[in-house]
């Protein structure tokens, strides 16, 4: 009888070559992994900025557009401010701004107050004559310029508004 000659084919891994290829990919992903966590913390970080910052600007764009059409008074050269400190202003007609907390509020013309900016640590209105420089908070309706000072969650804005009745003339 005749038999066969066997020849040997490996038919899969042998135990060394699994351990060794398990190896490579352990210390390849402890190399890879502190990267790939810094990337995505990195982009969080950014899109938590951003966020701040887009949420900030557009509070302070609204600021400033309130703060503009101030209205004038029936008072030859003067503006109809009834209300004025520092962290807040409201007009004849009732709108206005106001912090109040941590909130920034838009008051409309029906005295109802709208959140503008949440996380708000600190807002601040200048009110300043002709010149840009002395302040007028005792005599709110003397104001020509108007500065703003934003800070939410660390980011901080500043910006300025003249009164668009004082550049007509009235």
């Amino acid at each position: 009888m005749r038999t066969k000659a066997r020849t040997r084919h490996p038919r899969g891994f042998t135990l060394v070559e699994c351990v060794c290829s398990i190896t490579i990919i352990a210390v390849t992903a402890a190399i890879v992994m502190p990267t790939i966590d810094s990337a995505a913390t990195g982009y969080v970080n950014a899109s938590k900025a951003r966020d701040v910052s887009e949420g900030t600007a557009y509070a302070l764009d609204r600021c400033v557009a309130v703060l503009r059409d101030t209205p004038p008074s029936t008072t030859s050269g003067m503006m109809d401010i009834t209300t004025a400190t520092s962290t807040s202003v409201q007009f004849a007609d009732k709108r206005g701004l106001s912090l109040v907390g941590t909130t920034l509020n838009l008051i409309g013309t029906d005295g109802a107050s709208v959140p503008l900016l949440r996380n708000v640590t600190s807002f601040s209105i200048a009110y300043l004559d002709q010149d840009g420089k002395t302040s007028v908070l005792a005599t709110p309706g003397k104001t020509w310029r108007y500065n703003i000072t934003i800070v939410a969650s660390g980011f901080e804005l500043r910006g300025g508004a003249f009164i668009r009745a004082r550049l007509l003339g009235t």
